[in-house]
């Protein structure tokens, strides 16, 4: 459970007052509000660098790059090549350049959105709690998870 480094809380139990109840409850939601702003941001900061790669290679393959691949194709047809050839291998250049920029900046947005992992573990374990604190189990112990930002593997 997702506790701010603080000991994980005690199950429920059968005879509690609702309201200590309901004030846990409270608690957990805050708590787990702020780990998704906290993510959120995280997120943010990780996927500008990555949007601005997108943003680029949209602006070159709709703009400048096709006159410069029309460009190309005529240079290499009056170095002999026929005119279909020439402008095929341009075309190929041109996808090959554009489906970098796509790739880097998907594999740049993919790794920051794997900042909500921390989020969604977090929120399944005091769902568990919550589950067994209704039901007067005691769900098995679990470390906190850690309060500080997210370290995903890259």
């Amino acid at each position: 459970m997702f506790t701010s480094g603080r000991p994980p809380l005690p199950p429920v139990e059968l005879g509690r007052t609702g309201s200590a109840l309901l004030s846990d409850l409270t608690e957990l939601g805050e708590l787990q509000a702020k780990l998704l702003a906290a993510d959120a941001r995280i997120a943010a900061k990780r996927s500008a660098g990555s949007l601005a790669l997108v943003a680029v290679g949209a602006v070159l393959a709709a703009s400048a790059l096709p006159v410069l691949l029309v460009a190309c194709a005529y240079g290499l047809h009056a170095l002999g090549l026929p005119e279909w050839a020439a402008f095929l291998i341009a075309a190929a250049v041109g996808l090959v350049v554009g489906g970098l920029f796509a790739w880097a900046g998907w594999k740049g947005l993919s790794r920051a959105l794997r900042t909500f992992r921390r989020s969604g573990d977090a929120f399944s374990q005091n769902l568990t709690w919550v589950k067994a604190s209704l039901n007067g189990q005691s769900p098995a112990p679990r470390r906190p998870a850690p309060a500080g930002p997210a370290t995903t593997p890259r």
